[in-house]
């Protein structure tokens, strides 16, 4: 989850900078090379916002320290040089969702130019580019690409090297064009090379459809701003316009990348009663905050939850329906944060693999000359305070791996979706 903002730095940055470098013992050489960045106001700037906003407090010794180590691998470079890569390292290794970009870096990671893609979101390894979620239906859920595996190359370049808007731009290209993808499977280690043409793909709504006359099924392919909508009229057309009501609702998560963080209160609020925590939110700017399956607590300028969360006749019948959930590890994100949610309040019994195991959430700051700095500002848990980080949110009935989510054939083909079936007919 990204949001945008703004922090003011202030005119004392550099005398905040100076102590964290000066704790530090250098040789001569590398003496210089520190004097020579901070002489650049971008290096104190950076520090500070990381001393103010990143979550949990971070080790600024140890970020300065990889920041000095950068920039004296390329000693007799420009010293603007030696604080581009500087500030990467100092950023970077913070954690693998925090970056600093370059102007052409932003451009890359967050415009399409109007060209194609395989339908992959991934982050930054240690071993290259880790599969984050496959978008259902486009080219590289076709060619049978999961979240978690590892790209080693694209078109020959190994993504060890890359950065994460490095690996963002190869992967797009012409349409019709082809990538050609090195990847290890995250199960069985086996490395494969596949050709993936790239495409425009626009990403599915919500879609709604009855199983047997007796039970619904919704899929929710990302947390968007017509989320409220969308999620309202297919749990109307299941719930309230069925002239036989329905005996469970499926709700279908898999290789959902999350998205709007008050999208993703609302998709649990539908089916909790308004006082219950959905989540609790805890960043070093805004302290601990408590978000309720409540209209105010769902709403934000970018999200409209009324269409969803004010029909009381649908909220009384969503939230007395049996609900099965399918989570596997392309679940990521805001879709952690409802199933967890959900998974909690004993209002959900969850089917699939462990998420993904996002539970952080990371600002954009607007920097001097247009540079991007990208930081993880706050940390989410369920109402016990129960983290999902790293190891993801477990289900209750753990699943054998399976392809990406397949947009054709019957839903009961699907092995979960039977299975989802079998545990609501039961109930």
């Amino acid at each position: 989850m990204l949001f945008v903002k703004t922090w003011g730095i202030g005119a004392a940055v550099f005398t905040l900078a100076t102590p964290v470098f000066a704790e530090i013992q250098y040789s001569p050489e590398t003496n210089l090379i520190v004097q020579r960045l901070l002489s650049d106001p971008r290096v104190p700037s950076v520090l500070q916002a990381i001393r103010k906003g990143y979550h949990p407090a971070p080790d600024l010794k140890a970020a300065v320290s990889r920041c000095v180590a950068a920039a004296s691998l390329i000693p007799d470079t420009p010293v603007r040089l030696q604080v581009d890569a500087c500030l990467r390292a100092m950023v970077g290794g913070l954690d693998p969702h925090s970056a600093y970009l370059s102007p052409q870096d932003f451009d890359r990671l967050t415009e399409s130019r109007g060209e194609g893609t395989v339908g992959l979101e991934v982050r930054k390894s240690d071993l290259g580019a880790e599969i984050v979620s496959v978008m259902g239906g486009g080219p590289s859920a076709q060619a049978g690409i999961d979240a978690g595996t590892l790209i080693i190359a694209i078109d020959g370049k190994p993504t060890a090297s890359m950065s994460l808007p490095e690996m963002a731009s190869v992967l797009r290209g012409p349409v019709g064009s082809v990538a050609s993808l090195e990847v290890m499977l995250w199960k069985s280690s086996e490395v494969l090379r596949l050709e993936v043409r790239r495409e425009r793909i626009r990403q599915a709504n919500i879609t709604a459809k009855l199983i047997d006359g007796q039970l619904g099924y919704v899929r929710v392919p990302q947390l968007s701003a017509s989320l409220s909508v969308e999620l309202a009229e297919a749990l109307q057309s299941l719930l309230v316009l069925q002239l036989q009501p329905v005996k469970g609702i499926i709700v279908d998560l898999r290789d959902c990348p999350g998205g709007l963080l008050h999208g993703a209160i609302a998709l649990a609020a539908v089916f909790l009663p308004e006082d219950a925590v959905v989540m609790t939110v805890v960043s070093r700017l805004e302290g601990e905050q408590t978000y309720r399956a409540s209209l105010s607590d769902a709403s934000s300028k970018t999200f409209d939850p009324r269409p969803l969360l004010e029909d009381v006749t649908l909220r009384a019948a969503a939230q007395k329906i049996p609900l099965v959930v399918l989570v596997n590890h392309g679940t990521v994100s805001g879709a952690e944060v409802a199933v967890a949610a959900l998974q909690e309040a004993g209002r959900a019994y969850v089917i699939g693999q462990a998420t993904f195991g996002l539970s952080s959430f990371q600002t954009l700051l607007p920097m001097k000359d247009q540079y991007v700095l990208k930081l993880t500002t706050a940390v989410m848990s369920t109402a016990s305070g129960k983290s999902w980080a790293g190891q993801g949110v477990q289900p209750d009935l753990a699943m054998p791996h399976v392809p990406a989510v397949r947009q054709n054939g019957k839903l009961t083909d699907d092995p979960w979706i039977k299975l989802a079936a079998e545990h609501l007919a039961k109930r």
